[in-house]
């Protein structure tokens, strides 16, 4: 059983010679100490070569909290998906590292980790390798854009540009109701074509000026050209007008066409120029 983190009061809790507790109070780590170690012990286990590289005082702190019964074994896998889905539903999803989540969090199964990995499916190949390196899905071990990069013989800054469009792609509406029931989040009913076209025939009575452009049901396209412009709402449409949607980039006129006529269908119109 893992020990809950506010047990731990005092630093000369534990076993650590009097160079570490040192360097623990030079750092201010009192208060955060559990959540740090917790941290190495993560990295230690994914990659062997961090420890040995590692300076002796972390070493000594690993050790003693895994000696205090902090330490949680064999969740690697489980933290690698947990940030998948930070990144995915940040607004559900909470520190993996805090007291309750860490201590209360059942491991994913081979099951569940299957149903993860075939949720990225859909992305091209390129993206998924990248979403599964650079999160370390495929072998517990994450990989810089650096690392990628050279592996590939590409630059960074378009490793970078694959990872940017396949998170888009996944925070899609379209996409969460694929993501598994793990970790409390109950993933949206998937909505088929024709009910989409029913809604969008009905006059989508249920938006309002608060709504989410989630409910809109645009193209994904569409959907993320707005979504780096900043518009979030409806009333943030409404506020714009074509001239302004015009100007948004990638945001060509097959897509401004389709945001326009969502608008009226839903009943709401541009701002006049």
């Amino acid at each position: 059983m893992v020990r809950k983190a506010n047990t731990l009061d005092n630093v000369n809790e534990l076993n650590l010679s009097k160079t570490a507790v040192r360097v623990v109070k030079r750092r201010d780590l009192s208060g955060s100490l559990v959540s740090f170690g917790r941290k190495l012990a993560i990295d230690f286990d994914c990659c062997p070569g961090k420890l040995d590289r590692a300076p002796k005082w972390q070493k000594e702190l690993v050790s003693a909290l895994d000696q205090a019964g902090f330490i949680r074994h064999d969740c690697l896998r489980t933290h690698r998906v947990w940030q998948l889905y930070e990144m995915l539903v940040p607004d559900l999803v909470a520190d993996f590292f805090s007291e309750d989540v860490y201590e209360n969090t059942p491991d994913v199964t081979d099951e569940e980790f299957a149903s993860v990995l075939s949720m990225l499916d859909f992305l091209r190949d390129q993206e998924k390798v990248v979403v599964t390196e650079r999160l370390g899905l495929s072998d517990g071990d994450p990989k810089t854009l650096r690392t990628l990069a050279k592996r590939y013989f590409v630059t960074d800054t378009r490793i970078g540009t694959i990872e940017r469009i396949a998170f888009r792609k996944l925070r899609h509406p379209s996409q969460r109701c694929m993501l598994p029931p793990l970790f409390g989040f109950v993933p949206p009913k998937p909505v088929s074509s024709w009910e989409r076209r029913v809604a969008s025939s009905s006059g989508n009575e249920n938006l309002t000026l608060d709504s989410s452009i989630d409910g809109m049901d645009l193209s994904v396209r569409a959907y993320n050209c707005l979504k780096r412009a900043g518009i979030h709402t409806v009333s943030d449409l409404t506020e714009r007008t074509v001239e302004d949607l015009m100007g948004v980039r990638n945001l060509g006129r097959m897509c401004l066409r389709e945001v326009l006529e969502k608008m009226r269908t839903a009943g709401f119109n541009t701002k006049e120029s």
